[in-house]
This record gives structure tokens, C-alpha cells and sequence, in this order.
């Protein structure tokens, strides 16, 4: 019986080559999904004064 804290793979025929990709493919996603969240952090990260500038002009 295996210990609780053991890992259980049901993978009875691992590919380690497949795991590699598997991982690598994992790591690309992260790495785009932070771009993307980084990306648009920078688009609406303006300046406050800036907001209320662009506020002004569109009264005018």
C-alpha cells in the first residue's frame, strides 16, 4: 500500500520525453499568461492625473 504522501502516477507506461513537453508546454502557457497579464497591467497603469486630464478634454 502506498505511503499517503507518495506520488500516484496512472501512468503505468511514462514517457519521460512526454513529460518533458509536457512541462515545457506548461512553462510556455505560464510564461505567456504572465506576458499577457503584465501587458495589460502597463495599458490601464495610467498616471491619476492623467486620467483627470483626459477627463477634462473630453469636455471641452
Amino acid at each position: 500500500m502506498p505511503d499517503l504522501h507518495d506520488e500516484v502516477d496512472s501512468d503505468v507506461n511514462e514517457d519521460p520525453k512526454r513529460e518533458i513537453m509536457l512541462d515545457r508546454s506548461l512553462d510556455d502557457f505560464m510564461n505567456m499568461t504572465r506576458e499577457q497579464v503584465r501587458r495589460k497591467h502597463d495599458i490601464t497603469n495610467v498616471p491619476l492625473d492623467s486620467v483627470f486630464e483626459a477627463a477634462e478634454m473630453d469636455e471641452e
